[in-house]
């Protein structure tokens, strides 16, 4: 089991920065934190989805009895539905996306015509070339990919960044793995517990659209707002202990660490790394979106590990 949950989440980590990568291209660069903020928080959206999945499919099952009690002859039906979708969801990115800064300007040269400032040519720049015209191709191998992660971690601000994600992304996890246990305790309730931890999951989604609009409105400069954002977002966390053990107590504090904290948190591995590989590229280095955003969430990861 152990050994397979490990390829699992290799494999899986794989997916986000080369999707980062591809959806990119596709963003208005004076857009880009209210677009790849709201694109971030499927993953909220993913886990309302999931937790709505893995119940449902449990209760049909037989995996889950109606007070709460477990017969695990059945519980390994919810992977398969998730392999089902996973399985689908790779088919759909395979054969239905292409990726614009690659494909839309490679027709267009295809054709003998120069990129244009049209819907079609690409909103960032082109992976293919540097910044004095040089042509350089993608990694193919893994030096190659190592030397992308080299080359990405001597850019300007990479390392505040994924320093700043260790600690956030450590708490946005705690509280992610925890609260409802947590809640579960001091409720006696496993439903408002989930319909909390549901609730935080949408205030994130609300949060980092919010932070993306508001940081966009101030020509991209993100950390003031992140700085601002953690601010209140620590405040009911410290003040959890002391507060009267209710849902609607409860329902606004973790309400209030969902839009300030949970939020923010989503932008790292978008936003912030598209940000630090357009710099990247006026730097001369080219074709680091995807290696950035990975540099950052797998060091945001490590520290989500660490604090568990």
């Amino acid at each position: 089991y152990v050994p397979l949950w490990a390829v699992n989440g290799f494999v899986q980590s794989l997916g986000f920065p080369n999707l980062v990568a591809v959806t990119s291209g596709w963003v208005n660069p004076e857009k880009r934190g209210l677009v790849l903020g709201m694109w971030s928080t499927t993953g909220a959206a993913g886990d309302i989805i999931g937790l709505s999945v893995a119940t449902h499919v449990l209760e049909r099952s037989g995996g889950v009895g109606s007070h709460g009690s477990k017969t695990t002859e059945q519980w390994t039906n919810v992977f398969w539905a998730i392999a089902v979708y996973l399985a689908a969801v790779s088919l759909l990115l395979a054969f239905g996306v292409e990726d614009r800064a690659w494909i839309g300007l490679n027709k267009r040269r295809e054709g003998g015509e120069e990129p244009g400032t049209d819907e079609t040519a690409p909103l960032l720049p082109d992976a293919k070339e540097g910044a004095k015209g040089t042509k350089t191709q993608p990694p193919a191998n893994i030096t190659g990919v190592f030397s992308g992660l080299k080359e990405a971690w001597t850019v300007p601000g990479v390392l505040d960044w994924s320093m700043s994600y260790f600690f956030i992304k450590t708490v946005t996890y705690t509280i992610l793995f925890w609260m409802p246990y947590y809640l579960t305790l001091t409720l006696s309730s496993q439903a408002a517990a989930d319909n909390l931890t549901v609730l935080f999951d949408v205030a994130m989604i609300v949060g980092c659209t919010l932070l993306g609009y508001v940081t966009d409105a101030f020509g991209g400069t993100r950390s003031p707002g992140f700085f601002v954002s953690y601010i209140f977002g620590a405040l009911p966390l410290l003040f959890l202990p002391a507060l009267q053990r209710s849902i609607p107590h409860y329902a606004v504090a973790f309400g209030i660490i969902g839009v300030f904290t949970g939020g923010p948190a989503h932008m790292y591995g978008t936003a912030v790394s598209v940000d630090l590989g357009v710099a990247a590229a006026e730097l001369g280095k080219p074709g680091l979106v995807s290696s950035l955003s990975g540099l950052i969430d797998g060091i945001g990861t490590l520290g989500a590990a660490v604090g568990q």
